[in-house]
């Protein structure tokens, strides 16, 4: 069985340096039986630095439910971006992990390390 969905953000530029931002994702969640989850999707951030920066995310999560309150993970997926004439490819790995307070409202950690690659082209 499996989810689709639209999602959309917005961020706000509080912090110095920081630029207005928009995403507009597809996330999509397949469950494996009563235990088993996997979020994959497509997301396509934008950040308005001058020159703009676009990338493609595609993230591959696999969620594991302990507990009926507690899950937790390996994570990874790929970030692929174009600022003017440069390009590169980041490749995610981490770990998450996630407990739910209520009905409707999760607390959710995630810890990622990236690794660079295809750095710049001029």
């Amino acid at each position: 069985m499996g989810e689709l969905g639209i999602e959309g953000r917005a961020t706000l530029p509080f912090e110095t340096g920081s630029r207005v931002a928009a995403m507009f994702g597809m996330p999509v969640a397949l469950h494996f039986g009563a235990s088993v989850r996997l979020d994959t999707g497509l997301y396509l951030p934008v950040t308005l630095y001058d020159p703009v920066l676009f990338a493609v995310s595609v993230p591959l999560d696999i969620w594991f439910q302990v507990t009926p309150r507690l899950w937790l993970g390996p994570m990874t997926g790929l970030r692929f971006y174009h600022q003017g004439p440069a390009d590169r490819t980041d490749l995610a790995l981490g770990f998450g992990l996630g407990y739910s307070l209520a009905r409707a409202l999760d607390l959710k950690t995630m810890f990622l390390m990236r690794h660079q690659s295809n750095r710049g082209r001029t």
